[in-house]
C-alpha cells in the first residue's frame, strides 16, 4: 500500500495520492435552482478541497469540521478560483472514488492558524458585522483579540482592506488557543495597558515593535488576524 503523502507535495503528477487532514473550516455554497442540496461543499487548511453538487450527497453527512481525516483517490486541479483559503498551487476535488475515513487521533493542529499582524481596515457584512457588534456590547470586550479565518484581501479606494467571505470566513473571539494566548500576551510584554493598544505612540512605534508584513506577504496568508481598535474604543 502506498505511503502517506504531505500536502505541500499534492500535484496532478502523483497517482493514487493519500493524505491525512483535519477539517479546519466547511461550509456550502447554496444552489441557485431551486435545489435541496447545495451546489458544492467547500473545505478549508493547509490546502482547500472542494465537492460538486454530483457528489455532495455522499459527501454531505460524512464530513466534518475540527476532525482529522485520511483521504484516498481524489482528483487535484490548479487553485485558480476567485476566493483562494490558502497560497497552495493546487486545490482537492472529491469524488465518487475518493476513499475516506476518520482518524480516531491526531496531532494536527485544531484551528491551524498562522498570525500575523498588520494596521489595516477591516469590513465585516451581514451575520459578520451582527456577531461582532454583540461581541462589542458585552462584557468580554476589554482587551480582546477578534481572529479572522478565511478572509478576502481587497483593493479598494487604493487601500488594500480585509473582508468577510459571504460563507467560508470564520471568526473567534477571545479563542482560547495558545497561538492566540501567546499573540496577545506580547502586548503585556511590552508593557501596554490590557484594555487597549493607546501605549503605543503611533503606527510606526507599534510596526517597529510587531515587524508587520508587506502587502505582498500578507496577500499569500491563508489566516488573518486584526484588532479592532477603532471600535473597541467606541464601546
Amino acid at each position: 500500500m502506498a505511503g502517506i503523502h504531505k500536502i505541500a507535495d499534492i500535484n496532478p503528477t502523483i497517482n493514487n495520492l493519500c493524505v491525512r487532514i483535519q477539517v479546519i473550516r466547511l461550509w456550502t455554497l447554496p444552489s441557485y435552482e431551486n435545489s435541496p442540496l447545495p451546489y458544492s461543499i467547500e473545505m478549508g487548511g493547509k490546502i482547500h478541497a472542494s465537492i460538486k453538487r454530483v457528489f455532495v450527497s455522499r459527501f454531505m453527512n460524512l464530513l466534518e469540521e475540527e476532525i482529522s481525516y485520511q483521504i484516498r483517490y481524489f482528483g487535484v486541479r490548479l487553485n485558480n478560483g476567485y476566493f483562494k483559503t490558502t497560497h497552495h498551487e493546487y486545490v482537492v476535488n472529491l469524488n465518487q472514488r475518493t476513499d475516506v475515513h476518520i482518524l480516531p487521533e491526531s496531532s494536527i493542529p485544531r484551528y491551524g492558524f498562522k498570525l500575523s499582524l498588520k494596521i489595516m481596515e477591516c469590513a465585516l457584512f451581514g451575520n459578520y458585522a451582527h456577531q461582532l457588534n454583540a461581541f462589542l456590547g458585552s462584557d468580554n470586550k476589554d482587551g480582546a483579540v477578534v481572529v479572522l479565518q478565511f478572509v478576502k484581501v481587497k483593493l479598494y479606494n487604493e487601500k488594500i482592506v480585509l473582508q468577510n467571505s459571504m460563507y467560508g470566513t470564520k471568526m473567534f473571539f477571545n479563542l482560547e488557543d495558545a497561538s492566540v494566548i501567546q499573540f496577545k500576551n506580547n502586548f503585556i510584554r511590552f508593557g501596554e495597558p490590557r484594555g487597549n493598544i493607546s501605549g503605543i505612540p503611533n503606527e510606526a512605534a507599534f510596526l517597529k515593535i510587531y515587524q508587520g508584513k508587506i502587502i505582498e506577504q500578507l496577500k499569500e496568508l491563508d489566516t488573518i488576524i486584526s484588532f479592532f481598535e477603532k471600535k473597541l474604543r467606541k464601546k
